[in-house]
């Protein structure tokens, strides 16, 4: 999936596996440099609804996945932060629909 970030010239991708993991690389698509280090986490969903846990870090994305877009709210040490929206494939969507708003009491 890719994600268009906070900053609209960054993008996130998150190639993930079956096993459960994934792996985070951020790059900026102006100058095609790399912004971060590979971070690797922990996915779950049940239902239309996944997780991703980012080890080692206090990040957590809270979302549902709707054909082919993950849209939700970034957590930070369980607080909301910010939203957030995915697009399978490799391209980072233009916007973030105003769908679905999902809200987590516990983490």
């Amino acid at each position: 999936m890719a994600s268009s970030g906070r900053f609209p010239r960054n993008v996130y991708t998150w190639p993930m596996k079956s096993d459960g993991t994934y792996r985070e690389d951020g790059r900026d698509v102006l100058k095609g440099a790399t912004i971060q280090e590979t971070m690797s986490g922990r996915w779950t969903m049940e239902g239309a609804r996944m997780i991703l846990r980012q080890e080692g870090q206090p990040f957590a994305f809270d979302g549902v996945v709707t054909g082919g877009t993950y849209s939700g709210t970034l957590y930070f040490n369980g607080r909301a932060i910010s939203r957030f929206c995915a697009a399978k494939g490799d391209e980072a969507p233009d916007a973030c629909s105003t769908g679905t708003k999902v809200a987590m009491t516990s983490m």
